[in-house]
């Protein structure tokens, strides 16, 4: 026991007389551990602080789409005629606000596109085709939620169906098929509560992408300085025109 304490006071002296004789290299040694020691504490410091303003933007990020509006494009039928001919003579598109209430709604537009499919000679063919003023009054609505917007045109709906769809149904036959329908397309721009502008784009109530909206209506449009159809001269004839037209440059194209 008692060589066991004399050799550990022993160890301890020379380690107490290493530590003299060596003391500038030891000081070296300990500034140089804490340097690194300060510079990996500096480095954790600003990895949680980077962290913490990454957490800060995405919960910001998140709650800036949380509290975005919702739109809803809605169409409906109402009869203002009273003929019994045709019943539900006018078509209403409203646009809804379910959702946060924005900063300001800057603009709503839609425009009534026609979908119509011929099946000629074992080919497929799809013209899509603007109708200019199918809802010629369209207003918006003092409300950022609830109903903000309303778009109609008296008669719209009977002149489409009594002088395309049933004219469109009416000729087709064993070696030709014809199929008229349409879709609105609608364009929403509004700034948001944190002051973001944004510009939505609809095909009926699905929402799609600039791209899309922009495609879509440059075809609708593409037959326009030479044919002119709007809501108000609606024609079977003139359609088979254009569509005439359409399939000649299709095939050309082949």
């Amino acid at each position: 026991m008692k060589r066991t304490t004399s050799n550990i006071c022993n160890s301890f002296k020379r380690f107490i007389t290493l530590i003299r004789d060596n003391k500038d290299v030891i000081s070296i040694i300990i500034s140089f551990c804490v340097g690194v020691a300060s510079i990996i504490v500096g480095c954790a410091t600003i990895s949680i602080s980077n962290r913490q303003a990454y957490i800060a933007e995405e919960q910001l990020v998140l709650q800036e789409k949380l509290e975005q509006p919702v739109f809803i494009i809605k169409e409906d039928y109402i009869d203002t005629d009273n003929d019994s001919r045709t019943h539900y003579d006018t078509e209403v598109i409203k646009v809804y606000n379910d959702g946060a209430i924005p900063k300001a709604i800057k603009c709503i537009t839609t425009e009534k596109i026609l979908r119509f499919k011929i099946h000629r000679d074992c080919k497929h063919y799809e013209l899509l085709l603007h109708i200019p003023a199918f809802y010629r009054i369209q207003s918006r609505i003092n409300s950022l939620t609830g109903e903000v917007f309303t778009g109609f045109y008296r008669g719209n709906n009977a002149e489409y169906y009594e002088k395309l769809y049933v004219k469109t149904l009416e000729k087709t036959n064993n070696n030709e098929h014809y199929f008229i329908s349409s879709f609105t397309l609608t364009h929403i721009d509004y700034i948001d509560k944190f002051d973001n502008s944004h510009s939505l784009y609809f095909n009926d109530n699905n929402q799609i992408t600039e791209v899309e909206f922009k495609s879509t209506y440059q075809l609708s449009t593409q037959y326009e300085t030479q044919f002119f159809m709007d809501i108000d001269n609606l024609s079977y004839d003139e359609l088979m025109k254009i569509a005439e037209v359409f399939i000649k440059e299709q095939n050309d194209n082949i």
